[in-house]
């Protein structure tokens, strides 16, 4: 039982990271990273590097 309940907290944290990983948009050319909640969930921006990242 007390397997099953670390089991069920790890694969709770990895899908946790993976709902914030997708939450977020990289630069191609810098590679500074940006949440997309951040961006107020536009399409279009200019990174501080000056590179305009569309996704």
């Amino acid at each position: 039982m007390e397997l099953l309940m670390k089991t069920v907290i790890e694969l709770m944290k990895a899908i946790t990271q993976f709902v914030r990983f997708q939450m977020r948009v990289e630069c191609k050319s810098c590679g500074r990273s940006y949440s997309r909640e951040t961006l107020n969930y536009t399409n279009e921006f200019e990174c501080k590097c000056g590179q305009k990242i569309f996704y």
